[in-house]
């Protein structure tokens, strides 16, 4: 099997998987707003950017076994991969014991300065940093060993999982109930992760060892903190400026932020591990070219697909779903506009971690922050609100991508190829922008679900000049093809081969533990 078809198998899986937890993610994210309320909603929100801030506390070590367990396993040196395992485990348990700690003294300090749904909240969200940094590393460990069947069965139980407890938990007893929902989920993902893997950790530390992952992990933290920021200005201000009701309203435009994401996080997890292996056989930046050119140009011409999805249905589905959150569908379609550029630059971060130019990600991702705070403090003093919020997030986003993609590009070829290669993917952008804004305003019959059907199928075909370049330049399309005729081939020649007396003990036959 070629590269290109084994990662287009991956990504087949994992996508697949993720989609059907996706459409579970939604459902429970429309129950989730019903049941809980802007008000509870805005509390939940406010509490997850306590949480993703926390999450930081591992310094960046988790990052190490992405990029040095498949590395390693490339040259071969299995000692290593244990070595990197153990020790990342070891640091993640201890780092996120005391994180929780800080958290629960935190919130019994000012108990009197919150309302009891913020203080129980933070307790709740000290369990969950240690119950979500401990499932993240094993998801971590097998994506490292493109165990990607496996991911998306859990990606699929635990949305499930999550749906299931918002309807039994969540209506019945409110955010409380979906406290306990959260904590009960995290808790049954680790033990069947532990049921159906081989994966076991021993504490251990070196300081000679750990003295590379701390380089990493320094220069990492510091980067996703800066991101994590970069990505939560406009929470941020919506919070500081027009209060929690008006952050719940836009929750709505969030949750679909999330849901568009969610394609470009999923093929930059695919490629993750095939980034280290390739770098592994030669350490030359050059073997990394196609990695970066082909999948942007990919997702760029397929990801409007997906915003025009969102932009069209949303005039349909919210009213009808979400009635009390209609008044931020405005925001909800500016800031699917934006989520191009965060969806195309998943790719160009993974090259600097993998050829250990992580530390430029700090300036970069600083730089765009102090960006992000000017364009929104300038747009809330025009009186813009929520689309005013949702279009300055969508600067940051196009400015972040071509300052990153051209820092990166800059490693392997001139300006003149950079600018050839950015030029066209900025008159993608501002194509299917346009096409959206004429076509929402085409005067078209029926009622509103009809005309959001025809919107998007006017929307698709004025795609398709893009769509058939795309496919000229990557040729994914034909090796998708490619891929089918085999699995039609091998499965028409089984069926020819005769079936022969089964031999061998049943322990014979029995799978193997993962390893």
């Amino acid at each position: 099997m070629t590269k290109r078809k084994e990662i287009m198998k991956d990504a087949g899986i994992y996508v697949f998987s993720s989609y059907i937890a996706q459409f579970l993610d939604i459902v429970n994210g429309i129950l989730m707003r019903r049941f809980l309320g802007p008000s509870s909603m805005g509390v939940w929100a406010f509490l997850q950017v306590i949480q993703n801030y926390a999450k930081h506390s591992s310094l960046g070590i988790t990052t190490a076994t992405a990029r040095d367990v498949p590395y390693f396993r490339q040259k071969g040196d299995t000692a290593k991969v244990e070595e990197v395992k153990n020790l990342v485990y070891s640091f993640t348990v201890t780092t996120a014991i005391a994180s929780a700690a800080v958290i629960v003294a935190f919130a019994l300090w000012h108990r009197k300065n919150y309302s009891p749904a913020i203080f129980y909240g933070l307790l709740v969200v000290a369990a969950l940093v240690i119950l979500q940094r401990l499932y993240n590393l094993y998801v971590v460990l097998l994506r490292a060993h493109k165990e990607f069947m496996l991911t998306g069965i859990l990606n699929i139980v635990s949305s499930f999982g999550t749906l299931l407890w918002t309807v039994v938990l969540t209506w019945k007893f409110q955010l409380y109930g979906f406290f306990a929902g959260m904590i009960l989920n995290y808790v049954l993902l680790i033990f069947l992760i532990r049921a159906k893997t081989a994966y076991r950790f021993n504490l251990f530390f070196s300081w000679k060892a750990f003295l590379p992952l701390l380089s990493l992990g320094s220069a990492v933290l510091i980067s996703d903190i800066l991101r994590s920021i970069l990505t939560s200005i406009d929470r941020l201000t919506v919070a500081k400026y027009l209060g929690f009701e008006a952050l719940g309203i836009y929750s709505v435009a969030l949750m679909a932020d999330n849901y568009l994401y969610s394609l470009p996080n999923m093929f930059g997890v695919i490629f993750f591990p095939h980034f280290q292996e390739a770098f592994a056989k030669k350490d030359d930046p050059k073997d990394l070219e196609k990695y970066l050119k082909q999948p942007t140009l990919v997702l760029a011409c397929i990801f409007p697909l997906l915003i025009g999805l969102v932009w069209c249905a949303a005039d349909w589905i919210v009213p009808w779903l979400l009635p009390q959150y209609s008044t931020g569908i405005p925001a909800l379609k500016i800031l699917s506009l934006g989520s191009f550029f965060f969806a195309i630059s998943h790719s160009y971060s993974t090259f600097l971690l993998t050829v250990k130019k992580h530390w430029l990600l700090i300036p970069i991702h600083g730089i765009c922050c102090l960006f992000g705070f000017g364009i929104n403090l300038w747009f809330i003093h025009w009186g813009w609100k929520l689309e005013g919020v949702a279009a300055a997030e969508g600067l940051i986003a196009a400015f972040y991508f071509f300052l990153l993609a051209s820092v990166v590009l800059k490693h392997l070829c001139g300006w003149r190829q950079i600018a050839q290669f950015l030029l066209p993917i900025a008159g993608f952008f501002c194509y299917f922008s346009l096409v959206l804004i004429g076509v929402e305003r085409l005067p078209l019959p029926g009622p509103v679900f009809i005309q959001c059907i025809l919107n998007y199928a006017i929307f698709c075909a004025a795609m398709l000049p893009v769509l058939f370049w795309g496919e000229k330049k990557s040729g994914v399309l034909s090796t998708f093809k490619g891929m089918v005729s085999d699995f039609r081939k091998k499965k028409k020649a089984a069926k020819e081969i005769p079936d022969l007396p089964l031999t061998g003990t049943s322990e014979s036959l029995e799978k193997a533990p993962l390893k």
